[in-house]
């Protein structure tokens, strides 16, 4: 079987496609991180246009799940990413915590808080005005990423660096 290339092509080796597909997946990998970064650059400006022209951005808080998804999958897809797809690195950590921080920071990103965004911007176009509250939705957006970064960066990667040194070391 044959299958374009993608971002998700350096995941082929690993279910039996042939050894072309770690250096190519890994290519096609680093190049996906390019297009969020535009988008997010794009949603920033924008909001920056709507900030400074008197009226104010209509809908600050799917906003905010929308440029955290953004910035997610910066850091999940793009620079955890991008750190663990290079082929001899993914060859030696592939199933470690890498993996596993790499997947949540990146899932996240990719569709997590814009499916947030997209649910909390329908609800507030479908909830009275009386009725509508934003401070337990802030409330969880901070808590949310907050437990991401602690999830990712306390436990994950650091048990991930010792793996990958055992792997390294230990075979």
């Amino acid at each position: 079987m044959i299958a374009p290339p993608s971002g998700v092509s350096h995941h082929y080796w690993w279910i039996g496609q042939p050894d072309i597909w770690v250096p190519v997946g890994s290519a096609f990998s680093t190049l996906e991180l390019i297009p969020p970064v535009f988008v997010l650059y794009e949603a920033l400006g924008q909001y920056r246009v709507m900030a400074t022209s008197g009226e104010g951005v209509p809908c600050t808080l799917p906003f905010v799940f929308i440029v955290a998804s953004g910035v997610w999958n910066f850091v999940g897809a793009g620079v955890l990413g991008f750190f663990i797809n290079r082929p001899l690195i993914n060859y030696y950590e592939h199933g470690t915590y890498f993996t596993v921080g790499h997947a949540h920071a990146a899932t996240f990103g990719a569709s997590d808080f814009l499916a947030i965004g997209m649910a909390v911007y329908m609800l507030r176009l479908t909830t009275r005005g009386g009725a509508w509250s934003e401070r337990r939705l802030r409330w969880s957006f901070y808590l949310w990423n907050l437990g991401l970064v602690l999830m990712v960066f306390v436990p994950v990667l650091p048990v991930g660096c010792l793996q990958l040194e055992a792997v390294f070391t230990a075979g």
